[in-house]
């Protein structure tokens, strides 16, 4: 035989801590050689050992009988009261084996779950998916409804965030226009999709924007996640958050030279483009435009920080407008967006909402309550949506009025007679003798 082929077919091992070497042979059969005595080297051929006994104990092997291999001490070596001894390699396998018997016998009883690659979605969410599409998208970017409709839910699937989000606002439309024994189980449903989707689009946005499709998955994702928070009690600082997550998204986007698929995101030409609308939109009713200049004037010895001026100001302006024209207070509205949103840094801006600044509170209150009587005004965007499913109901027409209730739930002792003009827009929006109609 060719040595090569030899040295194929044959190979040896010494156990650590032994001196028995262990012959593998071409047929996968062991064999074990003993240590010549005296220390010298043993031959170079192997030992035939009794073919019965190979896997037997080595006094069985030494007198060259049938071992019982009843383990751990075999029938010969327990009635002549000898240690008994089997070779490493072969304890090592039996307890290997019994492992591995030991664990197929435990978990072969047990059905196991196919290990999910995803997200696992039920046929309540593929309802979610296709009211999302027809009736609940966004009607913000103004013009985009083809975007919304088509673009994007065909990268929905490869991020998380934005079907998560999807199905959230979806969720949430139905709860707002549904019956209530349907309305109970979906608002659980908002809910959850909607905190799978803030937590997916943080770990995201954690990693940076990748893609220009990732970007855009990740700027719908805030334009839904913020128009869903118009449908929550407390979800006014969710809402300007995200309005500034927007920006966020979008200016990191435009660093990078990446494409939009929203259409004229940041040209601001909304006044223009609804001049026409605008112009022809008569003036809201004299005496409540006058009653928020005299309720918001109020508060100017209140105001110390620059946040707090600047709001205060922007509201101020706004309400002015509201008695002369109808479309300089539209614009006046979307300057109050553009400071919390562009103006203030993220510091002033957390200052500004946070629960345990009253004036900021009270600021807050005070812009809600305007802008539910600026919503004929604002109505006018509506014009342009071109789905065939619409509803009064869908655009959410003063239901930003149960942001007022946290707002005056949390006003200081000290400042409640500054709520007096907030706490009565309320009650006229709840109680329907003011609407956008």
């Amino acid at each position: 035989m060719d040595s090569s082929k030899v040295a194929e077919n044959n190979s040896n091992t010494t156990i650590p801590g032994d001196e028995t070497t262990v012959k593998v042979s071409r047929h996968l059969s062991f064999i074990v050689e003993e240590p010549a005595p005296n220390g010298q080297p043993s031959s170079t051929r192997a030992r035939r050992v009794h073919k019965k006994s190979r896997q037997g104990c080595s006094n069985c092997k030494k007198a060259r009988i049938k071992c019982k291999e009843n383990r751990p001490v075999c029938d010969f070596c327990q009635h002549r009261g000898l240690k008994c001894e089997w070779p490493r390699f072969q304890m090592t396998s039996f307890i290997e084996a019994n492992r591995h018997v030991e664990t197929t016998l435990g978990t072969a009883t047990v059905p196991r779950k196919l290990q999910e690659t995803g997200p696992v979605f039920s046929s309540v969410d593929f309802r979610l998916f296709y009211h999302f599409i027809q009736v609940a998208y966004p009607n913000h970017p103004l013009g985009n409804d083809s975007v919304w409709t088509h673009e994007i839910p065909s990268i929905a699937s490869d991020y998380d965030f934005l079907l998560y989000s999807m199905l959230a606002l979806s969720a949430s439309n139905i709860v707002a226009n549904g019956t209530p024994a349907e309305s109970s189980d979906m608002l659980c449903t908002a809910i959850a999709h909607r905190l799978k989707a803030i937590s997916s689009l943080n770990q995201a946005i954690s990693t940076g924007i990748n893609s220009f499709e990732q970007g855009n998955a990740m700027l719908a994702t805030c334009f839904i996640l913020l128009f869903q928070s118009t449908m929550i009690a407390d979800g006014l600082v969710e809402y300007m958050t995200f309005i500034r997550g927007t920006i966020a998204v979008g200016t990191s986007m435009s660093m990078k030279k990446m494409k939009f698929l929203f259409h004229e995101l940041w040209v601001n030409r909304s006044a223009e483009s609804l001049e026409a609308d605008l112009s022809q939109t008569p003036l809201i009713d004299g005496d409540l435009a006058r009653s928020a200049c005299r309720s918001i004037e109020n508060l100017a010895g209140l105001c110390r920080s620059k946040e707090e001026a600047q709001m205060y100001g922007s509201l101020l302006m706004t309400a002015r407008a509201l008695i002369t024209s109808s479309r300089d207070a539209y614009i006046g509205l979307q300057r109050i967006y553009n400071l919390f949103t562009f103006a203030m840094s993220h510091a002033d801006f957390r200052d500004l909402t946070k629960p345990t600044n009253d004036v900021g509170n009270l600021l807050l209150a005070h812009f809600v309550a305007l802008q539910l009587i600026i919503l004929p005004i604002a109505k006018a965007e509506r014009i342009q949506r071109s789905t065939r499913y619409v509803y009064r109901e869908k655009f959410n027409d003063g239901k930003t009025v149960m942001w007022l209730r946290p707002l005056h739930a949390n006003a200081a002792r000290h400042l409640e007679s500054y709520y007096e003009w907030t706490r009565f827009i309320e009650k006229e929006v709840i109680e329907g003798r003011y609407s956008s109609e």
